[in-house]
């Protein structure tokens, strides 16, 4: 048996938590929907997000992914429709939608291409292994291929 006080996370709290998270996918908007800290909703979604998760963990986990799912999709469709502006920043400033929708993931995904076209490229040309090797290594030491932060990291 667990330990701690028992959740205050109901069936009944479910469907308004995906209801403010189609309109407004911030976990702090869902937590003030019901009246608990922003962590809490974190909490409650990362439990319900394990295997095994306990009901009704697994329930909140899944609307609320489903939700935020939904609200990304309405979000594209103001911009395709030239309401762009507030849908844009929302969504290359929220953390449930910068990781695909930034300018930093936008260039990752350049970088990404033009590498691959090099490596074919290096490949396709019939160097000898050494050589492609060491082509590769001082691509690599010029900084392509290499995150902008991994200098921070000791890479």
């Amino acid at each position: 048996m667990p330990g701690g006080r028992p959740s205050i996370l109901t069936a009944e709290m479910i469907p308004r938590a995906a209801a403010v998270a189609r309109e407004c996918p911030t976990l702090a908007a869902v937590g003030r929907s019901l009246g608990v800290r922003r962590a809490t909703v974190r909490d409650w979604i990362r439990k319900g997000s394990a295997a095994d998760a306990p009901e009704p963990f697994a329930e909140f986990s899944a609307a609320i992914h489903g939700a935020i799912a939904e609200a990304e999709i309405a979000l594209a469709r103001k911009i395709a429709a030239g309401d762009a502006r507030d849908a844009a920043w929302l969504l290359t400033h929220s953390p449930f939608f910068r990781e695909d929708w930034s300018d930093a993931a936008a260039e990752r995904r350049s970088e990404r291409r033009i590498l691959a076209a090099v490596v074919e490229a290096i490949a396709a040309a019939g160097l000898p292994s050494d050589q492609q090797t060491r082509l590769l290594l001082t691509m690599q030491a010029r900084g392509l291929g290499i995150p902008p932060d991994s200098e921070e990291l000791g890479g």
